[in-house]
Formats: structure tokens, sequence, C-alpha cells
């Protein structure tokens, strides 16, 4: 199920948001993770890469986590690049 959010309803999610995690954050800059993860970052959100294939790595200047739970700091929106199939693993 695809769903179409307009793009007011973004923005105003993005205006009430100032920490993020992104969940499939990649280091490769081709992938559309790291292509939003660099936008959302120069535009002044801070942002908490989440790999577990990237731990402990730094992308675009921030630590990459394993996982949501091992973030010490309070996570306001998580944008997630996984396959459908994987999301709840």
């Amino acid at each position: 199920m695809e769903i179409d959010y307009s793009e007011s309803y973004l923005k105003n999610i993005l205006k009430s948001v100032q920490t993020i995690a992104i969940v499939g954050a990649s280091s490769n800059k081709d992938r559309d993770s790291f292509k939003v993860m660099k936008n959302l970052i120069e535009n002044g959100y801070k942002v908490f890469p989440v790999n577990p294939n990237e731990s402990g790595k730094i992308i675009l200047g921030q630590q990459c986590f394993s996982d949501l739970e091992v973030i010490e700091e309070d996570v306001d929106m998580v944008d997630v690049f996984r396959a459908k199939e994987a999301i709840l693993g």
C-alpha cells in the first residue's frame, strides 16, 4: 500500500522536528538514504544514521548506530530506508 502525503503535510512535520534517525543509512553517495541525510544535515537537522552494517562508522560526520535503541538522545522522527519486508526486524 502506497501512501501519498501532500507537500504541506510533510513540511509541517519537518517544521516540528529537530532530530531524525535514518534507518538504513548508507555511506554510498549514490543511495537515496545518503542524499536525504546530507540534505537534512545541510538544513540544520540533527541526524542519527542507523545501520548495523555501518555501525561505528562515520557517515557525513555522524556516528552510525546499530539500532534505534542505542541512541542516547531523544529522536523526534524516524525515516526508514528499508524494504517493507525488513521493517519489523
